[in-house]
């Protein structure tokens, strides 16, 4: 719970595109998987806020790309009124943001929800596909917040850190590690996280063949996923991932075309069967 600070703090957020001022965050939140998880709901200092289970799922080639946000509640906890227009802004920075302190940030997607009148919520948002622009090379935090338009500017109301860092832009050739397979000619990088209701982790990648490999979590003799990507460029001038699970945790596959820097997310939510992955359109970058 955030307690109302005695004057309002305004900081400066600066986008890819253009300059937001926000205020009123709160504590860290870096205990949810990306993708979503289970948290306690929580109150804004100013009424609105983010509840549930948060996620988001992009993929790019170059400079464009798609993005889905999704978010369980958005509530308006105000006694009264009208809210301004409100936005879900997905963030890169370079650190988490931290309440009380300034810092910049890349405006990866947005969608507006419109206004909403207090004591009510939007229940279930899905922006869909809206349009992602990736930020430069680099590794970043990934944030998504709630914008609300004063009149002037959209000020932030709350926001949600996730857990783990994402990479953005060309990377050298795929190397295996303890936690990446290389797979078709090492050229896509596959890795994978997980989180239960009380611990997380990065999956241990073990390789089978070329093209297929798979993740345990919590022990070598217990395997979560199989996971494999296919050259179908001769059928539909695609590289194909195909992945199956035999767990009911939280998990997110990132796939990474090395040579152009494309990358997949494909996610299970927590306490749900993995349901079979078959994208025979998942990399149109050819050869």
């Amino acid at each position: 719970m955030r307690r109302q600070p005695s004057v309002r703090l305004l900081f400066l957020v600066l986008s890819l595109f253009a300059a937001f001022a926000i205020a009123d965050e709160g504590s860290d939140r870096n205990n949810r998987p990306i993708g979503g998880g289970a948290s306690p709901d929580r109150a804004s200092v100013n009424g609105l806020s983010l509840v549930g289970n948060l996620s988001y799922n992009y993929s790019y080639n170059g400079n464009t790309g798609t993005v889905r946000l999704t978010v369980d509640e958005v509530r308006n906890s105000r006694s009264g009124g009208t809210s301004g227009t409100l936005q879900l802004q997905l963030w890169a920075t370079t650190n988490p943001p931290v309440f009380g302190q300034t810092f910049s940030a890349y405006t990866l997607g947005v969608y507006t929800l419109g206004q909403l009148n207090g004591g009510f919520s939007f229940f279930n948002v899905d922006s869909g596909l809206v349009s992602f622009t990736p930020p430069p090379a680099g590794t970043y935090w990934l944030t998504l917040a709630l914008m609300e338009f004063d009149g002037s500017q959209y000020v932030y109301q709350d926001f949600f850190t996730f857990s783990a860092q994402r990479t953005f832009g060309n990377s050298v050739a795929c190397s295996p590690t303890s936690t990446d397979l290389c797979l078709n000619n090492n050229r896509y990088r596959v890795s994978a996280t997980w989180q239960t209701s009380t611990s997380s982790g990065v999956g241990t990648a073990v390789a089978l063949t070329g093209d297929t490999g798979y993740f345990w979590f919590f022990s070598s003799n217990n395997v979560e996923m199989v996971v494999k990507v296919l050259n179908g460029c001769g059928l539909n001038s695609r590289y194909w991932v195909f992945a199956g699970g035999l767990t009911n945790v939280f998990v997110t596959i990132q796939v990474t075309d090395t040579q152009t820097g494309a990358v997949k997310f494909y996610t299970n939510p927590i306490n749900t069967a993995f349901q079979p992955i078959q994208d025979t359109a998942a990399f149109a970058t050819c050869p």
